[in-house]
């Protein structure tokens, strides 16, 4: 599962302020093992794989063209509707050529797009969530039709 809070971290969008209570909360949150019943967003990323997402950090899904996409050496950016957001997730793989999917995340004063392949299904996880180890844009693992997703 994606941890959006670190993707906002490493973007640049959460002061030194928030950081610290965020790293709180993610550290109090890996210390237990997730088993209720969470509304999900089930997709794939640029490299094909099968990733989840929490539902409630997902404001909207969009459609750009692909020129409305910039790479940059410090990262990367997508201009809708004459505004401009950061954009993640472009490391897992090349962006096509025709149309870009987008999760649009917001936490009620920035927003960040996340590139994707397409959505797959929503989904409610009901399984255990193993926290990630690592500190990182994953939050956990749970399995999804037999398979361990991030």
């Amino acid at each position: 599962m994606l941890y959006m809070g670190a993707i906002a971290v490493r973007e640049g969008l959460v002061s030194d302020v928030n950081k610290a209570s965020r790293r709180s909360a993610l550290a109090e949150r890996q210390k237990t093992i997730q088993t209720e019943d969470v509304p999900a967003i089930l997709f794939l990323g640029l490299d094909g794989k099968r990733r989840i997402v929490r539902m409630d950090p997902v404001s909207r899904i969009e459609t750009v063209d692909r020129a409305a996409v910039r790479i940059f050496d410090y990262g990367a950016q997508v201009v809708i509707e004459g505004e401009i957001y950061p954009l993640a997730g472009t490391t897992y793989g090349a962006l096509s050529e025709g149309k870009i999917n987008l999760l649009m995340f917001s936490d009620g004063s920035h927003q960040i797009a996340y590139v994707i392949q397409s959505v797959v299904d929503t989904i409610h996880i009901t399984d255990e969530v193993l926290p990630e180890e690592k500190k990182g844009e994953i939050e956990g693992v749970t399995l999804f039709d037999g398979e361990a997703v991030a």
